[in-house]
């Protein structure tokens, strides 16, 4: 039954699609009622404007799963389980401005630093939201373009939560549900080569990798304002039910 409903719910999202309330500078829309290739071992994801985020290794391969009953891509703390790709990394290589949003929930707080997205290379990360549920810092939140400031806030918890990255070319903010969680001044744009959802990747090694499922990811490669912040937040949380 709880297929079925996911199932339907599926198809009623395919059938009405709706672009989100901004659409200037968007890159990538990544929803997973369409796009995704394989169910308990998914192979590819496909935002709607064509993005390829791939996985060939099947250890390194997420599932589908569900968030409040619609679809979504299931990340496990095993293998490093994620899906990537260079386009979307190649658009923000050395961008000054970006925003990105995602709706997920968390599986546990427990096991160590979570990534939901990140855009990486050597040594550099762009700016990655990050959930800690060790040593006492339950959801501690670090956004961290040049790996010199270290953002923390409160848990979502292991509810349903809306995220929004954004840098401004000399400040990362983050935000969960709408409240700024943090913020931090950045000086540079790192150069990233690869663009990862469900993990941290430096130099092709899985790092911190993210535990629940993610229902919907969208990049921008600008910073957007308070109004257009809410717009997109309260257009993605109804999209989920919420």
């Amino acid at each position: 039954m709880h297929s079925r409903r996911a199932l339907r719910r599926s198809l009623a999202q395919k059938a009405t699609v709706v672009p989100p309330p901004v659409t200037t500078g968007l890159l990538a829309d990544f929803d997973a009622s369409t796009g995704v290739v394989g169910t308990s071992a998914v192979s590819s994801w496909t935002s709607r404007e064509g993005v390829v985020l791939t996985q060939a290794n099947g250890a390194q391969q997420p599932s589908t799963g569900t968030l409040n009953g619609y679809p979504a891509i299931s990340f496990a703390n095993t293998a490093g389980q994620h899906l990537a790709g260079a386009t979307l990394a190649t658009a923000l290589d050395g961008a000054d401005t970006f925003t990105v949003y995602h709706i997920g929930q968390l599986a546990t707080l427990a096991g160590g630093n979570k990534t939901p997205w990140g855009s990486s290379n050597t040594n550099d990360q762009y700016n990655y939201a990050l959930f800690q549920g060790t040593n006492g810092n339950d959801g501690l939140v670090r956004g961290d373009p040049t790996q010199t400031a270290t953002l923390s806030t409160s848990s979502p918890g292991t509810a349903v939560y809306d995220h929004v990255a954004s840098y401004d070319g000399a400040n990362a903010t983050t935000y969960i549900n709408g409240a700024a969680a943090a913020s931090g001044a950045n000086a540079r744009a790192p150069t990233c080569t690869m663009f990862s959802v469900g993990t941290l990747l430096l130099s092709g090694t899985t790092s911190q990798t993210y535990q629940g499922v993610i229902g919907r990811l969208l990049v921008f490669n600008t910073v957007h304002d308070a109004s257009q912040r809410l717009a997109v937040r309260t257009w993605l949380r109804a999209r989920f039910g919420l």
